[in-house]
């Protein structure tokens, strides 16, 4: 079974320009191309995409999956990486625990203080802080995941209309 790149990008939920790049930095070659110039993956390519994107779901960087690739998936190597990226990720998470302390803390100074933090107050401070929609968007999961109680009540004391709190949350879980 042979595949053009745009039924592959389908199959694989992929944008054909992802495809391209794996194309250009020797990731995924196509083995066959049409007079057209069209490229074509055959059935070891597409099994080759399949562990690529498993990789990429653990956060394994392009140049981590072409190592573990090249190397037969040595299983000493992928142990490193894996190893390598839970090191990453236990370091975002120490990060968000530290922001959520720190948010704790300051909601419980505004109590003290008998001042109000709003949402728009709340995200103001956030930007200044460095974080970007992005950051915030992580945070907010992170919160969810840890401490989906403590996070309602954040949002709760931020004033935030009840139907947004639910989108909030909604967005968070995914």
């Amino acid at each position: 079974m042979m595949l053009t790149i745009s039924q592959l990008a389908k199959q694989f939920k992929l944008s054909r320009s992802t495809l391209l790049h794996y194309d250009r930095i020797g990731l995924l070659r196509p083995s066959y191309r049409t007079f057209s110039n069209y490229r074509l993956y055959n059935a070891e390519e597409i099994d080759r995409l399949a562990r690529i994107c498993k990789y990429r779901k653990a956060g394994l960087s392009l140049e981590q999956i072409e190592e573990i690739l090249e190397t037969n998936e040595d299983q000493s190597i992928i142990e490193k990486a894996l190893r390598q990226q839970i090191e990453v990720l236990n370091g975002t998470i120490k990060q968000a625990l530290k922001q959520q302390e720190m948010i704790l803390r300051l909601l419980q100074e505004e109590n003290q203080h008998n001042t109000h933090m709003d949402k728009a107050k709340w995200i103001e401070l956030l930007q200044e802080s460095g974080l970007n929609d992005e950051d915030m968007n992580q945070w907010h999961k992170l919160f969810e995941k840890y401490n989906p109680q403590a996070h309602q009540q954040f949002l709760e004391n931020l004033k935030i209309n009840p139907s947004e709190i639910i989108q909030i949350r909604k967005r968070s879980k995914d």
